[in-house]
Formats: C-alpha cells, structure tokens, sequence
C-alpha cells in the first residue's frame, strides 16, 4: 500500500471504516483481555501496523455491507434514485434532456445507445465525470459510500455490544464496561446508526441529481 497513490476515497471509504471495525472488535474483548493491553507501550511501528490492516478491513467492511445495504434498501424501494430520475422525467426536464444527450454523447459506430440499460448510462457518466474532475457527484458519492459501511457498523456495534452486556449479566463473558456504560454505548451505536443510513440516503439522492445536472451543464457549455 503506497501512502502516495491512496485517494480521498480510499482515505474516507476504505481506512476510516476498517479502524473503527478494529476498535469495535477491541470494545468487545474480555475484561482480562483488555487489562492486558498497555497503551504506553504502542508504537510508530504498531500504529501503522494498525492503519495497514485497517486499510485491508476496510475492504473487508465495504465487500460485506454492500449487499446488505442493497437488501435493506430494496425492501421498500424498487428503483435506484438514479433509475428513479430517468423514469420519472418529464417533456422538457432536465433529466429528460439528460436522457437525450447522453445517448448522443456517447454514441458510436460500435455502441448504440438504445440498447444501454439505466445502469449502464448511469457508470458511463459517473466515470466521464470522474476521470474529467467535473462537478460535486463524486465527493457525494465519497459520503454516500462511506456512511453505507458506518451505517451496518454502528448497528452491528450496537447488537453486538447488546449480547454483550446480556452474557456479561448473565453469564461467564465479562465485558471491560460497567452495565451503565455498556447501555449508554448500545443507544449511541443503535441511534448514531439510523442517523447515518439516512445521510446516506440522502447523499444518494444528492450525487444523482449533481451526476446528472453536471453531465447536462459539462454538454452545454461544450455546445456553446
């Protein structure tokens, strides 16, 4: 892992979300576990160590909590908001210009954009915008990205630590935390969850409609 080729993206998406797994898996170690471990003792060495492997995690988190966000997400909704934009496009929106403009934009001998599924426009544009630095749909896609992981995270703490107090009462499994801690944890893991699947809903929404307002503007300003 080259410090110098790492992006944003990789940075918010990929390292933040496999360090905060880690920290999570240290939370739930046994009491004689955590007793054990001394903080003073910890390293340079270590502490890349720690940022390495949360790099690795990272991937890890992102590979496990896509799908499960994608079932969540499908339970109530049958249309990805971009898909959702295309479908419900109106004469002489700009979505509907959008739908336009992008078949001719990327229309060739060897491609012909009738056949292209809503998916399929929506990586071609993602991808001009992206390797063009055009517009804010990729920093919104940054967020979006990273609150999906957080959001499976923070829930997954919450459960997790829940269990956790219960085989602490009521079992052999002691737990570093005090009761009270462990309740004042389990809620803010369990509210601070649901707060950020709803950011990432709306960081969605807001990297679709700036995906599709900054393909139309970048084609208009191309036309003038």
């Amino acid at each position: 892992m080259n410090g110098q080729n790492l992006t944003v993206y990789d940075f918010v998406v990929d390292l933040i979300p496999g360090v905060f797994a880690i920290l999570l898996a240290l939370s739930l170690l046994p009491a004689e576990s955590i007793d054990g471990i001394d903080i003073t003792e910890v390293t340079v060495g270590s502490s890349v160590l720690v940022i390495v492997l949360g790099y690795f995690v990272g991937h890890l988190v992102q590979a496990v909590a896509s799908p499960i966000d994608n079932w969540v997400y499908f339970l109530w909704r049958e249309d990805y908001p971009f898909e959702k934009s295309l479908e419900e496009a109106r004469s002489g929106s700009v979505e509907d210009r959008f739908d336009e403009n992008i078949q001719m934009f990327f229309d060739s001998d060897d491609v012909d954009t009738d056949d292209l599924k809503e998916y399929e426009m929506f990586k071609l544009t993602q991808s001009y915008l992206w390797n063009n630095n055009i517009g804010r749909a990729q920093r919104f896609q940054v967020l979006y990205s990273f609150l999906r992981s957080m959001w499976i995270l923070l829930l997954a703490g919450a459960v997790l630590h829940g269990l956790g107090l219960f085989a602490s009462e009521y079992g052999e499994y002691q737990l570093v935390w005090s009761p009270l801690q462990s309740i004042v944890i389990v809620v803010t893991l369990g509210v601070s969850g649901v707060i950020a699947y709803l950011r990432r809903l709306k960081y969605q929404g807001m990297m679709v409609d700036a995906l599709i307002f900054d393909f139309y503007a970048n084609v208009l300003s191309q036309e003038e």
